[in-house]
């Protein structure tokens, strides 16, 4: 895999050539404008992205693992498959991203704009999702487990059978969302809101709603609770 650094991503991005498959790992690409690029399969470890524009690139089974994207703008990025596991995405801009299949264990997600992502299958396990914005997302089968999303807005959120337990959602607001067939045992949704939200066929073992809105909340228990 030939190895590359800023100034051959810079000489691509003027050609409109596609940066795949290359290795690009501890470059810094900070404040850049790379928007459409592909980096397809590409090794992007611990790359500073930090304030780029890379709204609509294709990060395809590319490795992003502790990469710096805090601050960029990744509009319609497409990350399907990708690492992202220890990656900072702090206050990330990147409504209607694709991050289905996406590896984002413990990734850094702090007030981050994530309205409408596709992230179906996505492994969020230990990510910090503190007051981000995932309003009306797809999140079906999704692995949150442990996840921090104090005060987070999750409203019209698909979470149809993904893992939910041990998250700290205090203060987060579930107004409309679909949590049918997910685990939320041992979640905390303290004076949180889940009005109208779906929670048919949901695992609520543990799980704590004290101080929390539950208006014309939909529940039917699973066996045994």
């Amino acid at each position: 895999m030939d190895r590359i650094y800023r100034p051959e991503v810079l000489y691509l991005a003027s050609e409109n050539r596609p940066a795949d498959g290359y290795d690009i790992s501890d470059a810094d690409l900070s404040g850049l404008t790379l928007a459409a690029m592909s980096f397809r399969g590409a090794v992007l470890k611990r790359v500073n992205f930090e304030s780029s524009n890379l709204a609509g690139c294709d990060f395809t089974g590319a490795d992003l693992s502790g990469a710096n994207l805090n601050g960029c703008n990744l509009t319609g990025a497409i990350l399907r498959e990708a690492v992202l596991e220890g990656a900072d995405l702090t206050h990330c801009h990147m409504p209607g991203a694709d991050l289905a299949g996406a590896d984002l264990r413990a990734a850094k997600l702090h007030l981050a704009n994530m309205t409408a992502v596709r992230a179906a299958g996505a492994d969020l396990t230990g990510a910090d999702l503190r007051q981000t914005d995932c309003g009306a997302g797809d999140f079906k089968s999704a692995r949150l487990s442990g996840a921090n999303a104090y005060g987070a807005s999750l409203v019209r959120t698909d979470f149809t059978g993904a893992a939910l337990e041990n998250c700290e959602f205090t203060r987060a607001d579930f107004t409309a969302a679909v949590l049918s067939g997910a685990n939320l045992r041992g979640s905390a949704f303290y004076n949180g809101c889940l009005v109208a939200a779906n929670l048919e066929g949901a695992d609520l073992a543990g799980a704590r709603f004290e101080g929390a809105d539950m208006g014309r909340v939909k529940v039917r228990k699973t066996p045994g609770q």
